[in-house]
């Protein structure tokens, strides 16, 4: 366990100069949730550089990679000018302080059930034998990334495609353990899930009162992290869900530092799996869609496009395409478009979660009601803002795209759907729940007495 949990520290002590550096003006707990977040792609990019550059992975010679990009990022903000103060945490955060405290403790409850879950025994799950796994002790051994494994079609069952965050924070860690041991690789996880709930509480707190904002975060600890410890399903919900919130902020405010970020966050969701490339397309779609007023942030934009390109340049170099678009994409759209209403039936059915889309649809409904009465009692209210628009457009799409994928897969469409449809659909859980949270506590306050929404609020669309 203790080489682990210095890969940890490690990975926190790179991520921090660079979170500073990147965003200046946040607040000490949002620094701490970025810096594991920002740390683990620098390591990723470390290693990936490494292996392009020829240079064998070894733990001096990463420390000292490591070690320099911490050094530049420090020497960056030092002879940065000091930003103006914009604390993270608005005055919007009223009410009580210890009315948070119930949902606080739950919260820890949950992140301390998850950490046994993850850690209660070596990883066990067949994707992670098969891919992450496999691949990151594939590359240790090499010292790089074994372009000759992924090109081989002998391993095609890996998905060569898949992008290597994740294989190589594991390799970091093996590194650091001084040889391959995932008895404690579940400690990864925990880590990513409790920086996405200390950035989810932060944002929450600038739009909700303390004991909304707790409850907020502790309904979002379900969605947080995936049961599939070992895959990648948990770094690229955390990273997604919170580059999308925080693009939504950046949005909210205009604030370019939380739109940067975002796009950043969503550049290293797109490096840990093809969903994630997926994710900047439909975020990219939605903002054409919806908040087409401020195109000029797609300036902005821009790192969550350029960090994925390296990888994306050579899987086409060494051919590893995906599986997707491997034959005839059309033909297979076709053929399957007759039958496509089973496989909506089919994707009802065996929905993971139930519970939780029932009480979204319920809670949206509400909202759908309390929009419009208030509407009619003063037309100036508004409970639902182009921002959390903006987020369900975007989930909206994505979904479009879980779906599109399933008409176009190679593969037998009810074994597709039963091997990747309870994993793809919590993906999208934790903006739609940030979104919905925040508009049914804008929707109590606005009726509580004494209470009333802003009547000139830029972001309304009522």
């Amino acid at each position: 366990m203790t080489p682990a949990i210095l890969a940890i520290v490690a990975t926190i002590s790179v991520g921090l100069p660079l979170a500073v550096l990147l965003f200046p003006t946040a607040s000490r707990t949002t620094l701490l949730a970025l810096s594991y977040l920002y740390g683990s792609g620098a390591i990723f990019m470390t290693l990936f550089a490494l292996s392009v550059a020829g240079v064998p992975w070894s733990l001096p010679v990463v420390a000292a990679s490591l070690l320099l990009i911490s050094g530049l990022s420090i020497f960056a903000v030092n002879r940065r000018p000091v930003p103006a103060s914009v604390p993270m945490v608005r005055p919007r955060a009223q009410g009580k302080r210890w009315h948070a405290i119930p949902f606080d403790l739950l919260t820890l409850t949950m992140l301390a059930g998850f950490g046994l879950f993850a850690t209660l025994a070596p990883l066990s799950e067949w994707d992670f034998w098969a891919i992450w796994g496999l691949k990151a002790r594939t590359f240790l051994e090499a010292g790089e990334i074994d372009w000759r494994f992924l090109e081989s079609r002998l391993n095609s069952f890996c998905h060569p495609d898949y992008p290597l965050l994740l294989p190589l924070n594991f390799d970091f860690v093996a590194l650091v353990s001084g040889g391959w041991d995932d008895r404690w690789l579940g400690i990864m996880f925990l880590a990513f899930a409790a920086s996405f709930l200390l950035l989810a509480r932060q944002l929450f707190l600038e739009e909700l009162q303390y004991g909304y904002a707790a409850l907020g975060t502790f309904i979002m600890a379900s969605a947080a992290s995936s049961h599939f410890i070992g895959l990648a399903e948990t770094p690229l919900i955390v990273f997604s869900g919170a580059g999308v919130l925080f693009i939504r902020r950046g949005l909210r405010d205009s604030d370019g530092q939380s739109f940067r970020n975002g796009a950043i966050l969503l550049g290293l969701a797109g490096s840990c799996k093809n969903e994630g490339l997926a994710m900047i397309a439909s975020v990219a779609i939605a903002l054409l869609i919806v908040e087409r007023r401020q195109l000029r942030r797609f300036v902005e934009f821009w790192p969550a496009l350029a960090i994925p390109i390296p990888w994306l340049v050579l899987r086409a170099i060494h051919y590893l395409p995906t599986d997707l678009v491997t034959g005839s994409v059309v033909q297979r759209a076709l053929s399957r478009l007759p039958t496509m209403h089973l496989v909506l039936l089919t994707l009802a059915s065996r929905i993971t979660y139930r519970g939780f889309w029932i009480s979204l649809l319920a809670a949206w409904t509400i909202i759908a009601i309390g929009q419009a009465t208030l509407k009619r009692s003063n037309g100036e209210t508004s409970i639902v803002r182009r921002v959390d628009l903006f987020v369900i457009v975007a989930m909206a799409i994505q979904m479009m795209v879980y779906l599109g994928s399933y008409a176009v897969t190679p593969a037998d469409v009810m074994w597709h759907i039963g091997t990747s449809w309870s994993r793809v659909s919590e993906q999208l859980a934790a903006p739609l729940i940030y979104v919905t949270v925040v508009m049914l506590g804008r929707m109590t306050e606005s009726s509580s007495p004494g209470e009333k929404a802003a009547s000139t609020d830029p972001e309304s669309i009522g």
